[in-house]
């Protein structure tokens, strides 16, 4: 998914059954990068939180704007 977008991706598992924890990133200057990097950082000029609980909104609203443009 990085490549084909050209984001910097980091993504963290937990799993609560064994208490480990993955840390992934997409390379290997991201996580220079991304420790930086936050929702109140000047660089950012978007910023969204997803949930699990609220994740059929993001869905819908991406249904209206493909039907839409």
């Amino acid at each position: 998914m990085a490549k084909l977008t050209g984001c910097i991706i980091q993504m963290k598992i937990y799993n609560p059954e064994d208490m480990s924890l993955i840390d992934l990133f997409t390379d290997d200057d991201s996580l220079l990068k991304l420790d930086s990097v936050d929702r109140h950082s000047d660089n950012v000029h978007e910023y969204a939180k997803i949930i699990k609980a609220n994740y059929h909104l993001v869905v819908e609203l991406e249904e209206q704007v493909t039907k839409h443009g």
